[in-house]
């Protein structure tokens, strides 16, 4: 497409310039730059809303050159185009240019050196690679009561607005009203800024647990007075291969809004366990197919089928296949130190590494890994034990194979897909192509057992990921970067009543972790996990680590209530005297936690808006409940996360990998 021939007329005091535009899809911001001829901006960037006729205001006399970036929700550049200003018969004319696609793009890579260090570079729009370290948080804003098997499908609340989700045209509103900022329309509320709030507690990433290109369709015929999807209960999916008829999702506001704010984006594709266990039988016929669809689907390009691909945006970090689908006997072929090649690992390993290339060929400057428990064995496994059979699948339960191991659940399911084959001649950990190992790590004291280079860091029979690291093999592809893809300690503890409690010094502010006393009678829980949280941060990103250590996501932003006991209630967790506060409190990990607005009330809200094509019919909307629930911030945690991230660069220190390793001070139920 290209301009049509259009006029520039200059005040002396107040120079414009006019320019009639063609507007490509998408687009409802101009971004305008002006530089003179040795390419020096002089013309500053402003920005326009959208239009065919751009008035381009103060343009100084010596601007020779205007260049116009076209952008879709304030931020995100498709676009571009750039035409040379000048005089001619005393008035300024520009030439008619072409507007060129020039979309934003991120591409993230690792770079090992010769020592086998690694480094993570981020590449803007083809710009050299810099150095990056993630400084995270979890993001998972479940509203008070929530439940897994309520919209938002698995706790995706990053959707687009007005997506509709039964036949009768009922469109979900998007969830704008809490990680989005400003006015809402038509109400009195704001929404209630999340993304800036974490960019604000020194964050540059966050982590997110599901985003799917389509949900599975509602299963109306049996509840249709009930707007919540719940795949669990849905009938069997049954229209083959033709998934495009299921509900299509897209994220593009949510992912904008982030990349425009600094945020960049972990992606959860929230792969059911059914897809990694042997045995294990599908949920409902048909759904490990849709499954593998949606994967596929969700990190292909934005420019593949219906555009639902977020492999290629620019806030996108990478993606995770899955989280914590880790549990034995699938993974390891045992128990803890009894370990053994099944067919049960050959499927889990297989699918693994199927889903990792999948991914990798979709979106290739983007990272791939898993989001694992802290568990010594998998590493020790990946490292030491290769695959059972080179032409798997076979029957699992053949009898009169003398190698076969039955899975704990005795199943006689067949495998629900194809895993990818697997190398016998190679270690499991080798053939899967990630870029990370991700594990969930709630380690008190000191990162040894899951970050340690020591024959005996995590234990006889167990690694550390350090000891994936072969000295006589830096290049080794078992010797993979970490991300703490979890990494937090509950706040709170009990009463002797059992209710969950927290507790903050006099005064938040002038807490300071360094000089913290862990048997001192006045400290509170906001101290104690304060203490905790400085300190082990410190050792992780510390020169210790440095060399394989690309950061954390601090779990989490805030406290989610579902997870022990009724949704509409605060719920304490078991001892625990290895956490700070001598609880283990699955509803306390949150840097804020939550005043609901309604704990007994429904989270979504019903109302009735005019249908964009005809404002005389009424459409029935789905929508987040408003108010939102408040945020209260846990004054002491949020100064100890800001002021660890916004003291560690982006540039990791020289790495010192045989140094001491630092502990943290034990909590007062040791």
């Amino acid at each position: 497409m290209a301009f049509a021939q259009a006029t520039t007329a200059r005040a002396a005091a107040k120079p414009a310039t006019s320019v009639s535009l063609t507007l490509p899809a998408n687009v409802d911001t101009l971004r305008v730059t002006g530089y003179d001829a040795n390419g020096n901006v002089l013309l500053p960037q402003q920005d326009y809303a959208a239009t065919t006729l751009l008035i381009i205001k103060f343009v100084p006399i010596k601007v020779t050159r205007i260049t116009i970036a076209y952008l879709r929700n304030q931020s995100v550049q498709l676009h571009t185009s750039s035409f040379p200003v000048y005089l001619e018969d005393g008035e300024h004319r520009e030439d008619s240019p072409q507007i060129v696609s020039a979309p934003d793009t991120t591409t993230w890579t690792l770079t090992r050196n010769a020592s086998g260090y690694f480094t993570m570079k981020q590449s803007i729009n083809s710009a050299p690679g810099t150095a990056f370290r993630i400084k995270g948080v979890c993001y998972s804003p479940t509203r008070v009561p929530y439940q897994v098997s309520e919209l938002p499908f698995l706790g995706d609340y990053f959707f687009d607005t007005t997506v509709p989700i039964d036949p009768n045209g009922t469109v979900q509103d998007s969830f704008f009203a809490i990680w989005g900022s400003g006015a809402l329309s038509g109400t009195p509320y704001n929404a209630r800024n999340d993304i800036l709030t974490i960019k604000a507690m020194g964050c540059n990433a966050i982590r997110v647990y599901a985003m799917m290109s389509r949900w599975p369709i509602c299963d109306y015929d049996n509840d249709p007075n009930n707007p919540h999807c719940n795949w669990i209960y849905q009938p069997t999916i049954n229209q083959g291969n033709n998934y495009t008829q299921y509900q299509g999702v897209s994220h593009i506001q949510f992912l904008d809004w982030c990349y425009k704010n600094g945020i960049y984006v972990l992606v959860d594709i929230p792969m059911p366990d059914f897809l990694f266990q042997l045995g294990q039988p599908e949920a409902s016929t048909g759904q490990g197919a849709f499954w593998e669809y949606v994967l596929n689907e969700t990190t292909s390009a934005s420019t593949v089928g219906q555009g639902l691909g977020i492999g290629d945006h620019p806030a996108v970090i990478g993606f995770n296949i899955m989280n914590e689908q880790d549990a034995q006997p699938w993974t390891t072929g045992g128990t803890c130190t009894n370990y053994a090649s099944t067919y049960c690992t050959d499927y889990f390993w297989g699918q693994a590494k199927k889903y990792a290339a999948t991914i990798k060929a979709n979106a290739p400057g983007k990272l791939v890994g898993w989001a694992a428990h802290d568990s010594p064995p998998i590493p020790y496994f990946a490292a030491n034990y290769m695959p059972l059979d080179a032409n798997f699948p076979m029957d699992p339960n053949d009898a009169n194979d003398p190698n076969a191991y039955y899975c704990s659940t005795g199943a006689n399911t067949p495998p629900v897909v194809t895993p990818a084959q697997l190398d016998p001649n190679l270690p499991y950990g080798a053939q899967v192509p990630f870029d990370y190992w991700g594990v969930n790590t709630y380690q008190d004291y000191y990162l040894t057992p899951v970050l340690g280079n020591q024959p005996n860091s995590a234990g006889a029979n167990q690694y550390a990921y350090g000891q994936l690291q072969d000295p006589n093999d830096p290049n080794s592809p078992l010797w993979k970067p970490v991300i703490f893809t979890e990494f937090g300690w509950p706040a709170t503890t009990n009463d002797p009543n059992g209710a969950i409690v927290y507790t903050e010094p006099n005064d938040p502010n002038s807490f300071d972790p360094n000089t913290y006393d862990p048997n001192s009678p006045s400290n509170t829980t906001g101290a104690n996990a304060a203490h905790t949280l400085a300190c082990m941060m410190q050792a992780a990103y510390s020169n210790l680590y440095s060399h394989f250590f690309l950061g954390a996501f601090y779990f989490e932003f805030s406290d989610e209530w579902y997870k022990n006991g009724q949704p509409n209630a605060w719920n304490g967790g078991p001892p625990d005297s290895g956490r700070p506060n001598c609880y283990d409190d699955e509803e306390g990990f949150g840097i804020y936690s939550l005043s609901p607005a309604d704990p007994n009330g429904n989270p979504f809200s019903s109302y009735y808006a005019p249908e964009p094509n005809d404002p005389n019919l009424s459409q029935q909307h789905i929508g987040p409940a408003l108010p939102n629930d408040t945020l209260v911030t846990r004054t002491v945690l949020w100064n100890a996360i800001y002021n660890a991230f916004t003291s560690f660069s982006l540039t990791p220190p020289t790495p010192d990998p045989n140094g001491v390793p630092e502990t943290c001070a034990t909590p007062p139920c040791q």
